[in-house]
This record gives structure tokens, C-alpha cells and sequence, in this order.
């Protein structure tokens, strides 16, 4: 049975979907070739309700190629809501407004959510194009007529590859949110804000984030709408409700998947005043940083529109195999940034930070926050994050992560403390029984801003190696720090254990070796050599080992 995308009934209509995402999870334990599709859905409170179920597409090709597939293989499913409607809760009570998070029309700004899953196999092929379609969003400051656009939401897994010649059958879990991480954010009007999609891997796989132009259908790009004719961006009247408008550079006058939403440094005064596009994303993290520069009063619910921004952003994984990197799988998540005036509440707030180093074993190592922390079976590792708020009158607080990983471990064996202020604890005992294996904690460090709350979010790895055994073997080389990390123009290795010259590999997350480096040890066995990238280097994930060996090192080229 297969179905063109194009054909695919679009449900629930006029139910203004804002934001979602498709993922899976493979249940290949149970029966090969299995896999629990869930579908993650947020409606504007002034849609429609949510339907009970929904249609999920499951084609054989590359989303390029799927949507005009005629594969036997190809067949929809049902989506079952699986679980009640929840409200969102973006803000705090605070008055004047005690009702800021009920799911009124009337009120201000807010979601409802819920979730839908099925159970489908999918047997081995080069890859699958899961997806799902409905009408419609509401209507967005960035995109053309998006009220009468679809939401589509896409995902795709490559469980057949092609290793050194052979095929090969693989499994795989999409990347993975968790439930508290809602895809909508409220943002405060005039200030810095800093936001991410960054996500957890349960297979432990290298991920690649992207900014991408939302779909409408299936290989169908939304049309971004035009912001400055002629070079002008129309501004909110001036307090004397003068117009005001601000002058771009050259050649920004439209909308794009780099430039999803108005973000400049504004100068000078009205009637005419000069904006510098003001707008980072991090590649390495999924993070974006802009200034929330414009923003229009809300006369009535339909000025909300104008306030509105849909940001799409892709995740790819990426595994290794036999030395090279092979992609499985992707998806795609729809965010939506509302801007609100937060002024007429209490002060602007600034996101909080996580400290980029963390302090592992007491403090005896200082790690990168975005490295691997590494534990043997039967050991102990302790790691502490610290966080900071711009805005010194907030109190910070982090989350009790949950450890994910590829089975899970005892009670007692991964332990947070919270109790210090502006800090956390993370302690990890894996038994000698323990699967090696990447094991993932989600950290969410929060302030106590009224209205809208600052958010930081960060992932911790922890490498669980394998089990020591008794049989005595000479010692490898190890590659024991590489500072600094994240670096610029240099950064300094240093290995330990080294009984003769000692090659280093340094190679991009595709496996493609970008340098090698030659380590003449000292009679301690230890060696330190400085790489300075002769060639220019792009910014990323590089990963450094020790020629020989499986122990890899994770660096960040700013």
C-alpha cells in the first residue's frame, strides 16, 4: 500500500497548530524492525481542539524524492492520542493579570499540548520519510500566509547502510526532547535572549544542528515574508505616536532560515533610525542569540500575529562506523518565539548561563561542558555544573536531571544535588555489570524572573567504558587533556603512558582526518605537542585520538 504525500487528508481544521515534532524510538528488543513513532502537537488556545487521532506517512527515500514515491512499501498509520491536554505555563502569577496561564482566548499568550503515538515497522532500507501534515498554523510575522498553511513535521531514518562496501542493518533513536522542553518560547520585548533546540541521543551518536526553512507540505519550503522595502523596516510609533522606521543595510529586506526574526541594534532617533542586524547561531550547540528589538502593542488578539515568529531547526545524527561517520537519521523541530512586553510587569531579564567548564572528580579536571565525561564500571565520577544570572537580584535553579542511556541504571547509582545555590551536583557510580555506553543527563538551569523566566539548557555525556578485566596488558597511550576547549587558534595536547613515538589524529565529525601529530614522549611517558591549524579551519566539532586506540577526545573549534 503507498500514498502520495499530496493525497494525505489534512485533519483538524482551522485548529492552529503552532509548534511540534515527530521522533521514534526503536523497539528492537521486542520485534525487529519495530519502532514507536511519536508525534508532539501545541495548538493555539484560540484553535480548535485537538483531534483523537492523526495520520502518519511512512514513505521509502530521501524527503527530496519520498513525496513522489510509488515504493510498495510505503503505507500510513494511525496516530492515537495517548495522553490528556496540558496547559502551558510560561509565565508566573503575578498581577495584574492572574489568569496568564489559562488557555483563554482573551488571556495572554499560551498553549495547550498534547501527544499521539503508533507502532510501526519499518524493514531495512537506505532511508524512511516519516511525516505528518495539518492545516493550519496561525497566522506569523515572518511567513506568508500562514493561516492558511499546513504545519508538516518530518523525520527520517537510515536503517540500511552501505559499510566499506557491505550493507549493513542498523537500529536507531531519533534525538530526543523531554516533556518540560516545550518548542514555544515567550520572550521579553528589547533585550538579549539567548535560546537552543539542542536535544539528548539516546545511541550516542555525534549530532549536526542546522536552521532550516519550515515546510508546509511534503519537500515544500514556507515563503518567508518581506520586512523592508526599500530598505526601510517600519517601527512602532514613537511615544508622541509619531511613525518611526529604521534603516537597513543593503540587502536585508526579507525573512530566511538564518534570519527567522527582527533582531537588530537600533540607533539613533525616529522618524528614521538605523538598525544592525544582530543575530549568532551555534551550530555546535543548536543555540541562537538575537535581540528582540521590535515589537507592536496589542490593541486587539489579532495584533498578535505581529509579534509572532515560527523558527525551525534540524537535528542529524551521525554514527560511527569502522572509522567513518555514516548519517541515520534526522528531525526537524518547529519552535515559535513570541515577543511580549514585559516592562509593564517588572524589569527585562536576561537568560542564565551554565559555566562552559565543568569540574569532574572534585575539581582535579576541568572539562569543557560540551566534552564526555569518562567512568570505568565499578568507579565513581562526580561532576559540578555552575550557573550565573546576569541579572544579579534572580536566584538560579537547576532541574534534577534523569539519566538516559542505553539501559538504565540502579536506584541510587546517578545521583544531583541542588542543595548549594547556583550550583549542581552530579555523582555516577555504574556498577561492574553496567553496558558501556554513552548515558546522557538533560540539565535545565532556571531563574526566578517575573513575568517570562530565563532558561538554559545542557546536555551532559557520560562515556561508561568497558569492563576492566583481571588478565594484565601493557598500558596504551592515553590522551589525557587538549586545552584550551573550546579553542581559536591553538590548542595543546598532552599524553600520558607513551613508551615511544606517538601519532595523534585529529579528524571532523565525518571522519575525515584534518590533521596528524607526532608525540615524542619524555622518560615519564608523558608528551605535549601544540596544534595551530596551518590551513583555516571552519568552527565545529573535531575529534582527537591517539592513533591505535578507541579513546577519542571531542574539541570545539570557535
Amino acid at each position: 500500500m503507498f500514498v502520495l504525500c499530496c493525497l494525505l487528508p489534512l485533519s483538524g481544521q482551522a485548529a492552529q497548530f503552532l509548534t511540534g515534532e515527530l521522533t521514534y524510538e526503536t523497539l528492537f528488543g521486542t520485534t525487529p524492525n519495530q519502532y514507536r513513532v511519536r508525534l508532539r502537537l501545541q495548538r493555539d488556545c484560540a484553535g480548535a481542539a485537538f483531534n483523537p487521532t492523526e495520520t502518519l506517512s511512512c514513505r521509502v527515500g530521501p524527503p527530496q524524492t519520498a513525496c513522489a514515491s510509488t515504493d510498495t512499501r510505503n503505507f500510513t498509520a494511525t496516530l492515537t492520542r495517548t495522553a490528556t491536554t496540558t496547559i502551558g505555563h510560561p509565565y508566573c502569577t503575578i498581577n495584574p493579570v492572574p489568569n496568564v496561564n489559562q488557555c483563554d482566548p482573551n488571556a495572554p499568550f499560551n498553549y495547550e499540548e498534547t501527544y499521539y503515538e503508533a507502532v510501526v515497522t519499518l524493514p531495512p532500507a537506505a532511508e524512511w520519510t516519516l511525516s505528518w501534515e495539518a492545516c493550519c498554523r496561525p497566522a506569523l510575522a515572518n511567513v506568508q500566509n500562514a493561516a492558511a498553511q499546513p504545519l508538516y513535521l518530518e523525520a527520517t531514518l537510515r536503517n540500511q547502510l552501505v559499510v566499506n562496501g557491505a550493507t549493513r542493518t542498523v537500529v536507531n533513536t531519533s534525538t530526543q526532547y523531554l516533556n518540560q522542553d516545550a518548542p514555544t518560547f515567550v520572550v521579553c520585548r528589547n533585550q538579549r535572549s539567548t535560546l537552543s533546540f539542542s536535544s539528548f541521543e539516546p545511541d550516542g551518536d555525534s549530532l549536526a544542528y542546522d536552521l532550516v526553512a519550515p515546510l508546509t507540505a511534503c519537500n515544500t519550503p514556507v515563503v518567508y515574508q518581506s520586512f523592508a522595502p526599500g530598505g526601510l523596516l517600519p517601527l512602532p510609533n514613537d511615544p508622541a505616536g509619531q511613525p518611526c522606521q529604521a534603516q537597513l543595510p543593503a540587502g536585508a529586506t526579507s525573512y530566511s532560515a538564518a534570519f527567522p526574526l527582527p533582531s537588530y541594534v537600533l540607533t539613533g532617533s525616529c522618524p528614521t533610525r538605523t538598525g544592525l542586524p544582530s543575530w549568532q547561531f551555534y551550530s555546535h550547540t543548536s543555540a541562537f542569540t538575537f535581540h528582540s528589538s521590535v515589537y507592536y502593542p496589542e490593541a486587539t488578539v489579532a495584533d498578535r500575529a505581529r509579534n509572532r515568529y515560527v523558527v525551525a531547526g534540524k537535528v542529524t545524527e551521525y554514527r560511527r562506523l569502522n572509522g567513518a561517520y555514516y548519517e541515520v537519521g534526522s528531525m526537524t523541530r518547529n519552535m515559535l518565539v513570541v515577543i511580549i512586553d514585559c516592562e509593564q510587569y517588572q524589569f527585562a531579564n536576561h537568560a542564565p548561563q551554565i559555566n562552559p567548564a565543568m569540574r569532574v572528580d572534585n575539581g582535579v579536571q576541568t572539562v569543557a561542558l560540551t566534552d564526555t565525561v569518562r567512568v570505568a564500571p565499578g568507579q565513581t565520577v562526580s561532576v559540578l555544573l555552575t550557573g550565573t544570572d546576569p541579572d544579579g537580584a534572580h536566584q538560579l535553579s537547576f532541574s534534577t536531571p534523569l539519566l538516559q542511556g542505553p539501559v538504565p541504571v540502579p536506584a541510587g547509582a546517578f545521583q544531583a544535588n541542588t542543595a548549594t545555590l547556583n550550583q549542581l551536583g552530579l555523582t555516577f557510580s555504574p556498577p561492574a555489570t553496567q553496558l558501556p555506553g554513552t548515558y546522557l543527563a538533560a540539565v535545565r538551569a532556571e531563574d526566578n524572573n517575573c513575568p517570562v523566566g530565563g532558561i538554559h539548557r545542557a546536555v551532559i555525556r557520560f562515556k561508561v567504558g568497558q569492563r576492566v578485566l583481571g588478565t594484565a596488558r601493557a598500558a596504551a597511550p592515553s590522551l589525557t587533556t587538549a586545552s584550551p576547549n573550546p579553542f581559536a587558534e591553538a590548542v595543546t595536547f598532552r599524553v600520558a603512558g607513551a613508551t615511544g613515538p606517538t601519532r595523534l589524529v585529529v579528524s571532523n565529525v565525518l571522519g575525515q582526518v584534518v590533521a596528524e601529530l607526532l608525540l615524542r614522549p619524555t622518560a615519564d611517558g608523558s608528551a605535549t605537542t601544540t596544534w595551530r591549524p596551518a590551513e583555516p579551519l571552519p568552527a565545529g566539532v573535531y575529534l582527537a585520538r591517539v592513533a591505535g586506540s578507541g579513546q577519542t577526545l571531542r574539541l570545539l573549534r570557535r
